[in-house]
């Protein structure tokens, strides 16, 4: 079995494991697909990633931002709130100088790009 995509890093670790669930289909559309509706196997990756600390704020997702939303159920809400939970992926971007009005990050966002990228 390779693990080609199988890496730890300080803050993370990423890993891919494969699944083949047995049963009885009950419907066609399993068996549309497969070339066994009786055994399928699919493969799955995980990312298990450090949460920030207790100074981040989330911010929720609103569909007039334009943004794009990540969203997960939610189990723990209270029964009269909604299960999905939606918010805006974002940066924690903190002042050197938390005076001036216009500072450079303490810690700049970085994007790396692929050298094929035109």
């Amino acid at each position: 079995m390779a693990m080609d995509r199988t890496k730890a890093f300080p803050k993370n670790i990423e890993f891919d494991i494969t699944l083949t669930f047995k049963g009885s289909p009950k419907g066609s559309y399993v068996r549309s697909v497969v070339p066994n509706p009786e055994l399928i196997t699919v493969a799955q990756h995980h990312s298990f990633v450090e949460l920030p600390d207790d100074g981040f704020e989330k911010r929720e997702f609103d569909p007039r931002s334009g943004a794009y939303p990540f969203s997960y159920y939610d189990y723990a809400t209270p029964v009269e709130e909604s299960l999905i939970k939606r918010f805006i992926p974002g940066h924690r971007l903190e002042k050197k100088n938390p005076d001036a009005e216009v500072s450079e990050a303490v810690e700049p966002i970085i994007y790396y790009l692929d050298n094929g990228t035109p």
